[in-house]
Protein backbone atom coordinates (compact mmCIF):
# COMPACT_ATOMS: atom_id res chain seq x y z
CA UNK A 1 0.00 0.00 0.00
CA UNK A 2 1.66 3.43 -1.05
CA UNK A 3 0.21 6.20 1.23
CA UNK A 4 2.16 9.58 2.38
CA UNK A 5 1.20 10.71 5.81
CA UNK A 6 2.32 13.39 7.92
CA UNK A 7 1.62 13.72 11.61
CA UNK A 8 3.89 16.63 13.26
CA UNK A 9 1.23 17.37 16.35
CA UNK A 10 -2.10 17.89 17.26
CA UNK A 11 -2.49 20.80 14.78
CA UNK A 12 -1.96 18.88 11.70
CA UNK A 13 -2.69 15.04 10.99
CA UNK A 14 -3.19 13.84 7.47
CA UNK A 15 -2.87 10.58 5.17
CA UNK A 16 -3.06 9.36 1.44
CA UNK A 17 -3.28 6.35 -0.01
CA UNK A 18 -2.52 6.20 -3.41
CA UNK A 19 -2.82 3.34 -4.67
CA UNK A 20 -5.94 2.07 -3.16
CA UNK A 21 -8.25 0.20 -5.33
CA UNK A 22 -11.31 2.81 -7.12
CA UNK A 23 -13.06 0.15 -7.96
CA UNK A 24 -14.49 -0.92 -5.25
CA UNK A 25 -18.02 -0.09 -3.33
CA UNK A 26 -16.35 1.90 -0.78
CA UNK A 27 -12.66 2.77 -0.12
CA UNK A 28 -10.72 5.51 1.71
CA UNK A 29 -8.89 7.87 0.02
CA UNK A 30 -7.30 10.50 2.24
CA UNK A 31 -7.78 11.53 5.55
CA UNK A 32 -6.55 14.37 8.51
CA UNK A 33 -7.33 17.31 10.56
CA UNK A 34 -6.37 20.96 11.56
CA UNK A 35 -7.05 23.06 14.23
CA UNK A 36 -6.54 26.23 14.13
CA UNK A 37 -5.20 26.54 10.53
CA UNK A 38 -4.61 29.74 9.03
CA UNK A 39 -5.62 29.22 5.51
CA UNK A 40 -4.64 31.45 2.65
CA UNK A 41 -7.15 30.72 -0.90
CA UNK A 42 -6.31 27.40 -1.96
CA UNK A 43 -5.28 26.97 -5.37
CA UNK A 44 -8.54 25.36 -7.50
CA UNK A 45 -7.91 21.81 -7.64
CA UNK A 46 -9.83 19.00 -8.92
CA UNK A 47 -9.84 15.05 -7.45
CA UNK A 48 -11.11 12.08 -8.64
CA UNK A 49 -12.69 11.19 -5.29
CA UNK A 50 -15.68 12.47 -2.95
CA UNK A 51 -14.02 15.19 -0.49
CA UNK A 52 -15.71 16.08 2.79
CA UNK A 53 -14.87 18.85 5.36
CA UNK A 54 -16.53 19.02 9.01
CA UNK A 55 -15.79 22.12 10.69
CA UNK A 56 -14.63 22.09 14.11
CA UNK A 57 -14.55 25.88 14.64
CA UNK A 58 -13.63 29.25 12.62
CA UNK A 59 -15.42 29.72 9.33
CA UNK A 60 -14.71 30.20 5.44
CA UNK A 61 -15.88 29.74 2.24
CA UNK A 62 -16.16 27.39 -0.07
CA UNK A 63 -15.91 28.78 -3.81
CA UNK A 64 -16.62 26.73 -6.97
CA UNK A 65 -17.05 27.36 -10.82
CA UNK A 66 -20.79 28.83 -10.61
CA UNK A 67 -21.35 29.50 -6.77
CA UNK A 68 -20.38 29.85 -3.69
CA UNK A 69 -20.69 28.97 -0.05
CA UNK A 70 -19.94 30.37 3.35
CA UNK A 71 -18.96 27.80 5.68
CA UNK A 72 -19.13 27.70 9.52
CA UNK A 73 -18.71 25.32 12.50
CA UNK A 74 -20.35 22.15 13.09
CA UNK A 75 -20.94 22.35 8.90
CA UNK A 76 -19.67 20.37 6.41
CA UNK A 77 -18.88 20.65 2.86
CA UNK A 78 -18.84 18.61 -0.47
CA UNK A 79 -16.67 18.62 -2.95
CA UNK A 80 -17.58 16.24 -5.85
CA UNK A 81 -15.02 14.29 -8.06
CA UNK A 82 -13.43 16.22 -11.18
CA UNK A 83 -15.03 19.67 -9.39
CA UNK A 84 -12.87 22.56 -9.65
CA UNK A 85 -12.87 24.23 -6.21
CA UNK A 86 -10.91 26.22 -4.02
CA UNK A 87 -11.70 27.21 0.22
CA UNK A 88 -10.36 29.56 2.35
CA UNK A 89 -10.75 30.93 6.16
CA UNK A 90 -12.93 33.83 6.70
CA UNK A 91 -10.92 36.87 6.28
CA UNK A 92 -7.28 35.67 6.82
CA UNK A 93 -8.39 34.17 9.97
CA UNK A 94 -8.52 30.43 11.63
CA UNK A 95 -10.49 27.50 11.01
CA UNK A 96 -10.33 23.84 12.30
CA UNK A 97 -11.83 20.58 9.97
CA UNK A 98 -11.83 17.34 9.84
CA UNK A 99 -11.70 15.97 5.99
CA UNK A 100 -12.10 12.63 4.59
CA UNK A 101 -11.96 11.60 1.07
CA UNK A 102 -13.83 8.76 -0.59
CA UNK A 103 -14.58 6.74 -3.53
CA UNK A 104 -16.96 4.10 -5.09
CA UNK A 105 -20.03 3.44 -6.13
CA UNK A 106 -21.51 3.24 -2.52
CA UNK A 107 -19.79 6.17 -1.63
CA UNK A 108 -21.89 8.00 -4.28
CA UNK A 109 -24.63 6.51 -2.47
CA UNK A 110 -23.92 7.32 1.11
CA UNK A 111 -23.62 10.78 -0.40
CA UNK A 112 -27.03 11.21 -1.98
CA UNK A 113 -28.50 9.77 0.89
CA UNK A 114 -27.22 12.07 3.44
CA UNK A 115 -29.33 14.78 1.24
CA UNK A 116 -26.09 16.43 -0.91
CA UNK A 117 -26.77 17.31 -4.74
CA UNK A 118 -25.02 19.43 -6.71
CA UNK A 119 -26.89 22.40 -5.11
CA UNK A 120 -26.71 21.62 -2.10
CA UNK A 121 -22.95 20.67 -0.91
CA UNK A 122 -22.60 22.65 2.33
CA UNK A 123 -24.81 20.48 5.23
CA UNK A 124 -25.51 21.83 8.99
CA UNK A 125 -25.21 18.90 11.47
CA UNK A 126 -26.04 19.32 15.50
CA UNK A 127 -25.13 15.82 16.64
CA UNK A 128 -21.25 16.76 17.85
CA UNK A 129 -20.41 12.64 17.77
CA UNK A 130 -19.53 13.56 14.24
CA UNK A 131 -16.41 14.86 15.31
CA UNK A 132 -15.52 11.69 17.49
CA UNK A 133 -16.04 9.16 15.06
CA UNK A 134 -13.54 11.20 12.12
CA UNK A 135 -11.43 11.30 14.78
CA UNK A 136 -11.14 7.74 15.22
CA UNK A 137 -10.78 7.46 11.76
CA UNK A 138 -7.60 9.75 11.58
CA UNK A 139 -6.34 7.43 14.16
CA UNK A 140 -7.47 4.10 12.57
CA UNK A 141 -5.80 5.30 9.13
CA UNK A 142 -2.32 6.05 11.21
CA UNK A 143 -2.61 2.68 12.70
CA UNK A 144 -3.31 0.23 9.84
CA UNK A 145 -1.91 2.45 7.13
CA UNK A 146 0.40 -0.62 5.88
CA UNK A 147 -2.40 -3.40 6.50
CA UNK A 148 -4.80 -3.18 3.72
CA UNK A 149 -7.02 -5.81 4.95
CA UNK A 150 -7.26 -3.90 8.53
CA UNK A 151 -7.87 -0.47 6.92
CA UNK A 152 -10.84 -1.54 5.05
CA UNK A 153 -12.22 -3.49 7.60
CA UNK A 154 -11.83 -0.43 10.38
CA UNK A 155 -12.02 2.47 8.22
CA UNK A 156 -15.08 1.44 6.13
CA UNK A 157 -17.18 0.37 9.68
CA UNK A 158 -16.43 4.48 10.90
CA UNK A 159 -17.21 5.40 7.00
CA UNK A 160 -20.77 3.54 7.20
CA UNK A 161 -20.99 4.94 11.09
CA UNK A 162 -20.34 8.28 10.32
CA UNK A 163 -23.12 8.60 7.90
CA UNK A 164 -25.66 6.58 9.70
CA UNK A 165 -25.24 9.56 12.19
CA UNK A 166 -25.60 12.09 9.41
CA UNK A 167 -28.63 9.91 7.75
CA UNK A 168 -30.56 9.39 11.39
CA UNK A 169 -30.20 13.33 11.44
CA UNK A 170 -32.01 13.89 8.46
CA UNK A 171 -34.59 11.15 8.64
CA UNK A 172 -35.09 13.53 12.38
CA UNK A 173 -34.67 16.71 10.44
CA UNK A 174 -32.30 18.10 11.98
CA UNK A 175 -29.73 18.49 9.17
CA UNK A 176 -29.88 21.85 6.72
CA UNK A 177 -28.37 22.18 3.45
CA UNK A 178 -26.94 26.15 2.69
CA UNK A 179 -28.40 27.70 -0.71
CA UNK A 180 -25.09 28.67 -2.96
CA UNK A 181 -24.42 32.03 -3.61
CA UNK A 182 -24.47 31.95 -7.27
CA UNK A 183 -21.57 33.64 -9.11
CA UNK A 184 -19.41 33.74 -11.27
CA UNK A 185 -15.91 32.31 -10.28
CA UNK A 186 -13.92 32.13 -13.27
CA UNK A 187 -12.01 35.51 -12.40
CA UNK A 188 -10.87 33.48 -9.41
CA UNK A 189 -9.91 30.28 -11.13
CA UNK A 190 -8.28 31.62 -13.99
CA UNK A 191 -10.72 30.71 -16.86
CA UNK A 192 -11.76 33.44 -19.42
CA UNK A 193 -11.93 33.61 -23.33
CA UNK A 194 -8.15 34.18 -24.30
CA UNK A 195 -6.20 31.03 -25.27
CA UNK A 196 -3.79 32.01 -22.79
CA UNK A 197 -6.01 31.77 -19.96
CA UNK A 198 -7.39 28.48 -20.75
CA UNK A 199 -3.91 27.02 -20.95
CA UNK A 200 -2.96 29.04 -18.09
CA UNK A 201 -6.00 27.15 -16.22
CA UNK A 202 -4.92 23.82 -17.85
CA UNK A 203 -1.18 23.84 -16.32
CA UNK A 204 -2.19 24.89 -13.16
CA UNK A 205 -4.34 21.86 -12.86
CA UNK A 206 -1.96 19.71 -14.02
CA UNK A 207 0.37 20.70 -11.81
CA UNK A 208 -2.00 20.76 -8.55
CA UNK A 209 -2.87 17.64 -9.38
CA UNK A 210 -0.39 15.50 -11.25
CA UNK A 211 -0.39 12.78 -8.85
CA UNK A 212 -4.31 12.16 -9.10
CA UNK A 213 -5.87 10.07 -12.02
CA UNK A 214 -5.78 13.05 -14.21
CA UNK A 215 -6.67 12.65 -17.93
CA UNK A 216 -7.06 14.99 -20.46
CA UNK A 217 -10.74 14.27 -20.95
CA UNK A 218 -11.20 14.86 -17.50
CA UNK A 219 -9.63 18.17 -17.46
CA UNK A 220 -12.01 18.85 -20.70
CA UNK A 221 -14.71 17.79 -18.77
CA UNK A 222 -13.60 20.08 -15.72
CA UNK A 223 -13.43 23.20 -17.71
CA UNK A 224 -16.58 22.78 -19.31
CA UNK A 225 -14.67 22.24 -22.57
CA UNK A 226 -15.28 20.31 -26.13
CA UNK A 227 -11.52 17.98 -25.67
CA UNK A 228 -10.55 18.57 -29.44
CA UNK A 229 -10.91 22.49 -28.85
CA UNK A 230 -9.12 22.21 -25.49
CA UNK A 231 -6.09 20.28 -27.43
CA UNK A 232 -6.25 21.91 -29.98
CA UNK A 233 -5.92 25.05 -28.35
CA UNK A 234 -3.08 23.82 -26.03
CA UNK A 235 -1.13 22.84 -28.88
CA UNK A 236 -1.24 26.04 -30.49
CA UNK A 237 -0.26 27.93 -27.32
CA UNK A 238 2.60 25.46 -26.19
CA UNK A 239 3.27 23.66 -29.16
CA UNK A 240 3.24 20.23 -27.50
CA UNK A 241 -0.11 18.45 -26.78
CA UNK A 242 -1.56 18.09 -23.16
CA UNK A 243 -0.78 14.86 -22.37
CA UNK A 244 2.70 15.08 -23.38
CA UNK A 245 2.73 17.85 -20.90
CA UNK A 246 1.12 16.21 -18.20
CA UNK A 247 3.84 13.24 -19.11
CA UNK A 248 6.95 15.72 -18.75
CA UNK A 249 5.47 16.76 -15.64
CA UNK A 250 5.20 13.51 -13.79
CA UNK A 251 8.68 12.83 -14.88
CA UNK A 252 10.12 16.17 -13.59
CA UNK A 253 8.24 15.77 -10.17
CA UNK A 254 9.40 11.96 -9.70
CA UNK A 255 12.94 13.77 -10.45
CA UNK A 256 12.72 16.51 -8.00
CA UNK A 257 11.52 12.86 -5.42
CA UNK A 258 14.34 10.48 -6.68
CA UNK A 259 16.66 13.29 -5.78
CA UNK A 260 15.09 14.48 -2.64
CA UNK A 261 13.38 11.62 -1.13
CA UNK A 262 14.55 8.20 0.34
CA UNK A 263 11.15 7.03 -0.80
CA UNK A 264 11.18 3.69 -3.46
CA UNK A 265 10.25 4.16 -6.90
CA UNK A 266 7.45 2.05 -6.63
CA UNK A 267 6.38 4.78 -4.20
CA UNK A 268 7.09 7.62 -5.98
CA UNK A 269 5.79 6.32 -9.24
CA UNK A 270 2.10 6.03 -7.64
CA UNK A 271 2.72 9.44 -6.19
CA UNK A 272 3.53 11.56 -9.45
CA UNK A 273 0.18 9.73 -11.06
CA UNK A 274 1.51 6.21 -12.72
CA UNK A 275 -0.53 3.35 -11.74
CA UNK A 276 2.25 0.98 -13.11
CA UNK A 277 5.78 1.09 -12.05
CA UNK A 278 6.67 -0.20 -14.90
CA UNK A 279 5.37 1.65 -17.35
CA UNK A 280 6.70 4.47 -14.88
CA UNK A 281 10.12 3.00 -15.34
CA UNK A 282 10.20 2.56 -19.13
CA UNK A 283 8.78 5.58 -19.67
CA UNK A 284 11.40 7.14 -17.33
CA UNK A 285 14.28 6.10 -19.25
CA UNK A 286 12.76 6.87 -22.87
CA UNK A 287 12.69 10.46 -21.50
CA UNK A 288 16.16 11.02 -19.49
CA UNK A 289 18.35 7.91 -20.82
CA UNK A 290 18.43 6.24 -18.16
CA UNK A 291 16.21 3.91 -15.23
CA UNK A 292 14.91 5.67 -12.09
CA UNK A 293 17.85 3.83 -10.49
CA UNK A 294 20.17 4.75 -12.37
CA UNK A 295 19.64 8.22 -12.19
CA UNK A 296 19.18 8.13 -8.38
CA UNK A 297 22.64 6.62 -8.28
CA UNK A 298 24.48 8.84 -10.50
CA UNK A 299 22.93 11.79 -9.02
CA UNK A 300 25.39 14.60 -7.55
CA UNK A 301 22.61 15.52 -5.12
CA UNK A 302 25.15 14.37 -1.80
CA UNK A 303 23.97 16.68 0.45
CA UNK A 304 20.43 14.76 1.12
CA UNK A 305 20.33 12.32 4.26
CA UNK A 306 17.71 9.88 4.01
CA UNK A 307 17.08 10.28 7.86
CA UNK A 308 15.62 13.96 6.79
CA UNK A 309 12.78 11.63 6.29
CA UNK A 310 10.64 11.29 9.10
CA UNK A 311 8.31 8.19 9.53
CA UNK A 312 5.50 11.17 9.54
CA UNK A 313 6.44 11.60 5.55
CA UNK A 314 7.49 14.34 3.62
CA UNK A 315 6.36 17.69 2.26
CA UNK A 316 6.34 17.22 -1.41
CA UNK A 317 8.09 20.13 -3.19
CA UNK A 318 7.13 21.81 -6.83
CA UNK A 319 9.45 20.65 -9.60
CA UNK A 320 11.47 23.01 -11.53
CA UNK A 321 9.76 24.17 -15.13
CA UNK A 322 10.76 25.44 -18.23
CA UNK A 323 10.76 29.15 -18.66
CA UNK A 324 8.10 29.16 -21.00
CA UNK A 325 5.45 27.72 -18.28
CA UNK A 326 6.65 30.51 -15.60
CA UNK A 327 5.12 33.00 -17.63
CA UNK A 328 2.19 31.01 -16.73
CA UNK A 329 1.63 30.88 -12.77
Amino acid sequence: MIKIDRNHNELERFIHFYNVNRNQNLVLIQTGCQNNCHSMQVRPRVRDHYLLHFVISGSGCLHLQNASYPVNANECFLIYPNELSSYHSTDGGTWGYYWIGIAGEFAKELIARAGFQSDRQVMHFTNLAVFDTLKQLVDTAMLYQNDIYGLELTSNSLIYHLFAILYAEKKEERLSFHAPIVEDNSTLFGLGSSSRQWVSTVITLIQDNYGENLRVDNIADTLHLNRSYLSALFKQETGISIKQYLSSYRIEAAKNKLLKTGRSITEISYQCGFKDPLYFSRIFKEKVGCSPSEFRQSSSFDAYDSRQEADGGIDIERPPYDDFFIAYL
